[in-house]
């Protein structure tokens, strides 16, 4: 069983993205359940006012992955793990990207040719450490950049000038 980690928790995006509502409202036609007189009256508000939020939630979840990304760049060093493959060391970390079904960010660190294979040392060495770090910092960053955008437009069409 995967580990749940507690930084990854997206309430709202959980809903929309795997459409929660829809398969709540459609259990009745699952089990075979004739949904008349005031089970189809409340599943009718209740589908009335999601429609109604819907697009709020699309908008919430935008941003409720945003702030995952910034607080998986802000623990970086506490989520770092160090592989080695037969060529290549790489970094991974704890990381969100709504296209992407692992919840990490991997970078090549360079070859074993000059890093070698032992994580102890790896491990150990601050400056192998610190490459790491910004690797995956930049890597998150640019994963961060592309989704700005969506967030700002959001922004802006919620913002209120100040009287």
């Amino acid at each position: 069983m995967a580990r749940v980690n507690k930084l990854l928790n997206m309430p709202v995006t959980s809903i929309v993205k795997d459409n929660e509502v829809e398969k709540f409202l459609s259990l009745d036609k699952t089990l075979d359940i004739n949904s008349v007189d005031e089970l189809q009256v409340y599943e009718e508000l209740y589908s009335d006012i999601y429609e109604g939020i819907k697009s709020q939630l699309y908008d919430l979840s935008k941003i409720e992955q945003l702030i995952v990304q910034l607080r998986c760049q802000k623990v970086i060093m506490k989520e770092i793990h160090i592989f080695v493959s037969q060529v290549y060391v790489y970094a991974r970390a704890t990381f969100y990207r709504d296209d992407k079904d692992i919840k990490d960010i991997r970078v090549l660190i360079g070859p074993v040719s000059v890093l070698g294979t032992d994580m102890d040392v790896l491990l150990n060495n601050s400056m192998f450490m610190e490459d790491a770090y910004c690797k995956l910092f930049t890597a998150m960053n640019n994963e961060i950049e592309n989704n700005l955008p969506a967030v700002e437009v959001l922004q802006e069409k919620i913002w209120i000038p100040e009287e």
